[in-house]
Parts: C-alpha cells; sequence; structure tokens
C-alpha cells in the first residue's frame, strides 16, 4: 500500500491551516494528491430535528438560519483554503475530474451539500488517509461527531494535526502495540510511513494490556519489512497507558505517534476508559489512529 490520495475535510476553522498544512508535509512525502474537502450543510436535514412542536413560520426562519450560517461557513472554508494555497504556489492545481500527474503533489477542492458525519466517511472510503485537526482543537459537537464516524466508518488512517507542528512528521515514529486487531491493522496500513521514518519505537504494555502477541514479535515480523524497531515495555497500569504513552512519546522526541483505535469493546471503554479518546485530548504531536 502506498498514500497516493489524502482527503483534508475544510471547516471554515482556524484549525484548517494547520491541518492543510500537516496534509501538505505528508503529500510531499508520498507524492500525493491532496483533497481539499467542504461539507455544507442543507438545513433540510434538520428539518426532523427541529420541526416537531413548531410552527411553519418558525422551522422556515431556522432554515433560513442554517442555510447562511452554511454559506458563511463555506466562505470561511474557501477564504483559509485559498489563504493557505497562496503560501504554496508550487502545488498544481486540478480542476474537477483532472487526473493527477504522477510524481507530484497535486491539490483539488470539493464542495458536497449534506452532513459532514456522513459524507466525510464515505469520500474516506476511497482515500488513502485523512487528515482533521485533534478533535479537541475544535469546540465543536459536529466536528467531534464527523472525527469519531471517520475514524468508526471511513476504513482508511486518519491523521490528527496539531497547531505546533514538528518540522518533518514521520521520521521518528512511536507505535503503540497491544497484540489487538486494531493494532495489527494500525500497523498494515502503517508501513509505508514506518518504511520511510529513520527511527520506530514500539511501546508495549505486556504487564497490563497484551491480547496475543507479544512486542518481540512484532519486531520480528517487521524485520521481514527491513523496519528496525526498538522495543520499550512501559511498567504502568491500565490506566495510566495513556499518559505513559504520550510521555515516552515526547521524551523519544517522536514527531508521529501511531495507535490502533478504540481496542476494546465498549462496556470496557466505559469502565477502564479509553486511551484512543485521552490520546486525542491530550496529544500534543500528530497522531495516526486506525480502526
Amino acid at each position: 500500500m502506498s498514500i497516493k490520495h489524502i482527503l483534508i475535510p475544510i471547516e471554515g476553522q482556524d484549525a484548517d491551516n494547520y491541518v492543510l498544512e500537516t496534509a501538505y508535509k505528508m503529500g510531499q512525502k508520498f507524492n500525493a494528491h491532496l483533497e481539499a474537502l467542504e461539507v455544507m450543510l442543507d438545513g433540510r436535514d434538520a428539518i426532523p430535528f427541529i420541526g416537531q412542536g413548531l410552527s411553519a413560520p418558525v422551522v422556515e426562519q431556522i432554515l433560513h438560519s442554517l442555510e447562511a450560517e452554511s454559506k458563511d461557513q463555506r466562505n470561511k472554508a474557501l477564504q483559509n483554503f485559498n489563504a493557505w494555497r497562496g503560501q504554496h504556489p508550487e502545488l498544481l492545481f486540478l480542476e474537477h475530474k483532472e487526473i493527477p500527474q504522477n510524481g507530484k503533489t497535486t491539490l483539488s477542492w470539493t464542495e458536497i451539500i449534506g452532513r459532514n458525519a456522513e459524507i466525510v466517511p464515505e469520500k474516506a472510503r476511497v482515500s488513502d488517509m485523512v487528515v482533521l485537526a485533534r478533535t479537541s482543537a475544535n469546540d465543536d459537537d459536529l466536528s467531534a461527531a464527523m472525527a469519531e464516524s471517520t475514524l468508526m466508518e471511513g476504513g482508511c488512517p486518519v491523521l490528527f494535526a496539531v497547531e505546533n507542528m514538528p518540522k518533518d512528521i514521520g521520521s521518528n515514529i512511536t507505535l503503540f502495540w497491544n497484540g489487538s486487531l486494531e493494532c495489527a491493522r494500525a500497523v498494515h496500513f502503517a508501513l509505508p510511513f514506518l518504511k520511510k521514518a529513520s527511527k520506530v519505537t514500539v511501546l508495549t504494555t505486556s504487564k497490563v494490556d497484551t491480547m496475543g502477541e507479544s512486542g518481540a514479535a512484532l519486531k520480528n515480523y517487521l524485520a521481514y519489512h527491513n523496519i528496525n524497531v526498538d522495543l520499550i515495555d512501559l511498567d504502568c497500569d491500565t490506566s495510566d497507558i495513556g499518559a505513559s504513552i504520550l510521555k515516552n512519546s515526547y521524551d523519544l522526541k517522536a514527531d508521529l505517534f501511531i495507535l490502533g483505535a478504540y481496542c476494546h469493546s465498549k462496556l470496557r471503554e466505559w469502565v477502564l476508559g479509553s486511551i484512543t479518546r485521552y490520546v486525542l485530548k491530550e496529544a500534543t504531536i500528530p497522531c495516526l489512529l486506525i480502526h
């Protein structure tokens, strides 16, 4: 697998610039096409939620307000996109349905009317990666819903960008391993990143959270792909795994952390707390998550 198509939802927020810049760094690394996507809300989609018990004039007024808000968001998103694009005149901009050129990082803009929590996962299924702002960076329920639905239903890796991004992304990688199916998927999807990295460190928690093959077995497997890794077995309790993972990543000066997202049942997530949610809330380096 290689990374040749990167989807970048644009939301008309301050985070748009560093999300686009993060995607650009990855596009340069893999000579990938970057597709910026703006999803415009159709006010009529909100009728089932706002229509009950309200008079027709009130519903119509709410719809007009939603449409105006959607247009404002679209204009702000396009403004952010064009301002960022101006910083990279070397990028070849492709019109709709133009074929990307091999060996070059190219760029396009797409607008779709619908709900972003539905549209983005659908588009993700025909992409190699999606780049979003880290969840807590957007204090917005719709953004959080889109992030979770994309991660759970998109079928491809999601790279969560951070405002203070490192100069390079993916040269020094930390990877969490607990033997789970989700961690295995993360490894397989992340192979293109691991092969390009100068340093890879596998973080395990064999004392509290191993489900299958050990970190040593993963190290042997990656050696078949000519990927040499360091192995660290964290000494921590179940409740401290998320904090320990991030602390070790920072101590190692990692510029990318890779995680198999939501490895437990919903009940265990509720009882034990979610490493995924902790990482999305607290991480200060880019995180590549795969479910």
